[in-house]
Parts: structure tokens; C-alpha cells; sequence
């Protein structure tokens, strides 16, 4: 579990990928509903967005037995997916250490964003808010 006030490092990244994302869907969207918002989610996406050390951990933990049944549906098939991919990778190079192969493997495209569909939405709501409150500040500075 994250600690509260903590900041996601591939934030930023992560966030212009979902901008991407819904650049090229929305023209094909009817409307601007929760299913839309839901092909973006499930949309492939460049990498897995989560940080090398928070996956091995929790790698590591799985290989110890654990279960991912306190984590939210969409991390936790994130992570199995990646566990997934760590244990075919490992058949390949035995010897490697588990970070390594799992950097490896959370640097690879991702089928998908594993997030909530309202996740998706509050997130490009509050980017789409953000960049009109810069323009309107660019604007006003320049007419002003």
C-alpha cells in the first residue's frame, strides 16, 4: 500500500499516454460515457505502469506464495500478467536475477492500463482542467 502523499514517478508519463489514447478514440466515441473512458483502459499502452522496485516486490512475494486477494481487480491482473511474463522469461534465463527480469519485463508494452474506467475519466477530467486553466492564464496575461 502506498503511503499517503506519496507521488506515482511515471505519473507524468502515464498520464500522457492516456492523452494519447484518447486522442485517437475520440473520434470514433458516440458519446463521452463510461464505456468510452473503458476502451481507453483497454487500450495497449507502451509499458506497465508500475515502478521496477513496487513490481519485483511484488513478485517476490508471489513467489513466496502470496496472494494478491487485498489488491484492487485491475493492479492485481496487472501484476498477474507480469508474473506471468516473469516466470516464461525465467525459463529462458535461469540464472538471471528476479529485478533484473522484472525490469525487464514492466518496461515491455502492456495490453492494456489496468485501470478503472472512472480512474481514467477523473484523470483526463483533471488534465483537461488543468490545461484550460494554463491557457486561460496565458491568455489573460497576454491581453492584459
Amino acid at each position: 500500500m502506498k503511503r499517503q502523499g506519496s507521488k506515482f514517478p511515471l505519473e507524468t508519463e502515464r498520464n500522457r499516454s492516456l492523452l494519447k489514447s484518447f486522442r485517437e478514440l475520440f473520434p470514433l466515441c458516440d458519446s463521452l460515457d463510461l464505456s468510452f473512458y473503458q476502451r481507453i483502459a483497454d487500450s495497449p499502452t507502451e509499458r506497465f505502469w508500475v515502478t521496477e522496485e513496487r513490481a519485483t516486490l511484488v513478485v517476490l512475494a508471489m513467489l513466496k506464495g502470496a496472494h494478491l486477494s487485498n489488491m484492487l481487480g485491475t493492479k492485481a491482473e496487472m501484476y498477474e500478467e507480469i508474473y506471468h511474463r516473469y516466470l516464461e522469461l525465467r525459463k529462458q534465463r535461469p540464472g538471471q536475477p528476479v529485478s533484473l527480469l522484472v525490469g525487464e519485463i514492466v518496461n515491455q508494452p502492456a495490453p492494456r492500463f489496468y485501470m478503472a474506467a472512472k480512474s481514467v475519466r477523473e484523470i483526463i477530467y483533471r488534465l483537461k482542467r488543468k490545461c484550460y486553466e494554463e491557457t486561460k492564464k496565458r491568455l489573460r496575461h497576454q491581453l492584459g
